[in-house]
């Protein structure tokens, strides 16, 4: 066992043992990998905030009083892939979540995201998990983190919700998804390509409404694993970094993670979903004097005991297919599974 690994495992067992919250990721394509402690003197001004799905709740904040940064190149550990089963046994269950979410749209609503939650059975090794993660996604925001309120959670998610340096906000729409096909051009359908303008119009709306100026930039191509979503970035500037921070919650929860309209949305998958989303579609926020990193909490699981929950969902417009976007949940969950069945 090398050094870091050895840092890692010795943070995470502690942390456990005390009860005490902590954070540890690796930013997309970065070479560090970061260990957030909670304690009752701050560091730096440092501190982590964990929002849910439903922003009317107030997030969670602990404050960093010890950071560590490790090298990810001593943290990698590869694994060959295995055939994850075929996930069918909650078809039902999506099936008339869909059916009330098209019922919700023929109202005249233009865009629904619903999920399910898969849950498992398994003795994990976080620690090992979180390094297959890391391997596997360099272009996702690779995590894991313990909160006493929300026990353990790891994941890789392709999507930032915002990132602020100084006065200056950046916040991406990401959505529509479809497989990647080694050595082809994703093909985006009217579908996707109606779900990524409802995304990016939500996000003008808020900076309209809350009179923040702002630049949009040329819509590219994302690749997540074996999957491509279409991103687009916006670029502000405010009067303050702390006026920067604050702006963050006003974009919250996005149409990518809720629907359009928001409060419409937000409020149907509240009533109908059967299961509670906490932290998952919710953000992760990393905050410093000078910058702050949010990152929307998307292909991720929730370990508890030896009970594994996995979340994931898609968004629905009218012309969604429901074979199609059960497979898409799927293929979203494989490869998750694919990690958890090797960990």
């Amino acid at each position: 066992m090398n050094y870091s690994t050895r840092v890692l495992e010795d943070c995470l067992n502690k942390a456990f043992k005390e009860k005490q919250p902590f954070l540890v990721c690796k930013h997309p394509k970065s070479t560090s990998v970061h260990i957030y402690q909670s304690g009752p003197v701050q560091a730096k001004k440092s501190k982590i905030k964990l929002q849910t799905f439903d922003n009317t709740k107030q997030g969670v904040e602990f404050n960093v009083s010890k950071h560590i940064i490790l090298a990810e190149k001593e943290l990698r550990k590869s694994f060959r892939a295995c055939n994850t089963e075929s996930l069918e046994e909650d078809f039902q269950q999506y099936k008339e979540l869909f059916e009330k979410a098209q019922k919700f749209l023929n109202e005249g609503n233009q865009k629904i995201v619903i999920s399910r939650k898969i849950e498992q059975r398994l003795k994990v090794d976080q620690c090992s998990l979180f390094r297959y993660l890391m391997s596997s996604f360099d272009n996702a925001f690779v995590y894991m983190l313990y909160h006493p309120l929300f026990d353990i959670w790891i994941g890789a998610t392709p999507e930032l919700l915002a990132e602020v340096n100084d006065t200056k906000l950046k916040t991406t729409a990401l959505a529509g998804t479809t497989t990647a096909v080694e050595g082809q051009s994703p093909k985006w359908r009217e579908k996707e390509l109606l779900e990524q303008e409802i995304v990016q119009n939500e996000l003008e709306t808020q900076f309209k409404k809350h009179k923040i100026s702002y630049h949009k930039e040329p819509t590219t191509n994302f690749k997540y694993g074996h999957l491509y979503h279409l991103k687009t970035d916006f670029l502000s500037e405010l009067e303050s970094h702390q006026k920067a921070v604050e702006a963050v919650s006003i974009l919250h929860p996005t149409s990518a993670v809720c629907g359009f309209p928001r409060d419409k949305a937000r409020a149907f998958i509240l009533e109908h979903e059967n299961y509670n989303r906490e932290l998952y579609t919710g953000y992760i926020g990393i905050i410093h004097e000078c910058s702050a990193s949010f990152y929307v909490n998307l292909r991720c699981m929730k370990i508890r005991d030896s009970k594994v929950s996995l979340f994931v969902g898609g968004g629905l417009n009218q012309s969604s297919i429901l074979t199609e976007e059960f497979d898409e949940t799927n293929q979203k969950a494989k490869a998750l599974l694919d990690i958890l069945n090797v960990s």
